[in-house]
């Protein structure tokens, strides 16, 4: 499967390249620093992932209904 090329401005190609150089101790700071000036946080996806399917688990677990006639 071919990669599809998304055109972007000349601006964010730019910045693209630039961030390309950085080291990953470099990506890191620069994350904290947009999260910092945005306002933003990201949550991580695997630790959500587990308990959503720990939760769905046990709605599933509640829905079994026994319908077993008594003698």
């Amino acid at each position: 499967m071919a990669e599809e090329t998304k055109k972007v401005s000349e601006k964010v190609e730019k910045m693209v390249e630039e961030v390309a150089k950085l080291s990953v101790l470099e990506l890191s700071e620069l994350v904290s620093a947009l999260q910092d000036k945005l306002g933003v946080s990201a949550m991580p996806v695997a630790v959500a992932a587990p308990a959503a399917a720990v939760a769905e688990a046990g709605a599933a677990q509640q829905l079994k209904v026994d319908f077993k006639q008594s003698p």
